[in-house]
């Protein structure tokens, strides 16, 4: 399995319904792929962004490894 993303700038955006599904399976290697990536991007100054599909709206942005540490747990 791979996870959507898309970048926009130096902006990693991964569906809500994704991210939810990729947290329920923190086992899998997918789980740790999308992890290992966003913080690639914070470290290189960008965002990782959780947006839900229906009306793109941020459910999450994390400009710091702190931040998604907080949303990995």
């Amino acid at each position: 399995m791979t996870f959507p993303s898309y970048m926009s700038g130096n902006h990693m955006h991964v569906p809500l319904t994704s991210w939810i599904e990729l947290k329920n399976r923190t086992d899998e290697q997918p789980y740790n792929d999308m992890i290992a990536e966003a913080k690639k991007v914070i470290e290189d100054g960008g965002a990782f962004i959780v947006y839900r599909e229906s009306d793109t709206s941020v459910m999450h942005r994390c400009d710091s490894l702190r931040q998604l540490n907080e949303i990995i747990d």
